[in-house]
């Protein structure tokens, strides 16, 4: 693994990363979702898309965005998608991420995370999810 003073660029083209993270995507058939959330991590390190033999278009749209998409087929057991993707895939930054299809990044979260990284006394990040539900954000949830 690579320090963060040595960031390498996803892609031989990508001048500049501005966020030295890895980013991983476990997916199945998530060709809606896929677009803004990729969109949203333009300047990360790297992003793996792990894939359950989706039937639809989600390969196609991660290899678009230059995503590294990697198959993989569950088997029942230990390690499920994001572990095995922690522990096989060659991960180049200290930083992982760990982001569903359907969430994205903020600019100002990426910002945050620009200044996490660079502070010494941080070995970790909390990110709190905001929910939406038809275009406005859900403050509570009641269950019966």
């Amino acid at each position: 693994m690579r320090t963060l003073a040595e960031p390498r660029p996803l892609r031989p083209t990508d001048s500049t990363v501005t966020l030295p993270i890895s980013v991983i995507i476990p997916v199945r058939n998530e060709a809606r979702n896929l677009p803004r959330c990729l969109e949203s991590l333009r300047g990360v390190g790297e992003v793996y898309v792990v894939d359950s033999n989706s039937s639809d278009e989600t390969a196609a749209i991660a290899r678009s965005f230059d995503a590294t998409v990697v198959q993989f087929t569950y088997r029942g057991g230990w390690p499920k998608k994001r572990q095995w993707a922690m522990d096989t895939l060659p991960i180049t930054y200290d930083w992982i991420l760990l982001l569903d299809a359907d969430e994205a990044l903020t600019p100002q979260l990426k910002q945050e995370m620009r200044w996490a990284l660079q502070d010494p006394n941080f070995d970790g990040y909390y990110v709190a999810l905001q929910m939406f539900f038809l275009g406005r954000a859900l403050r509570h949830i009641e269950v019966s």
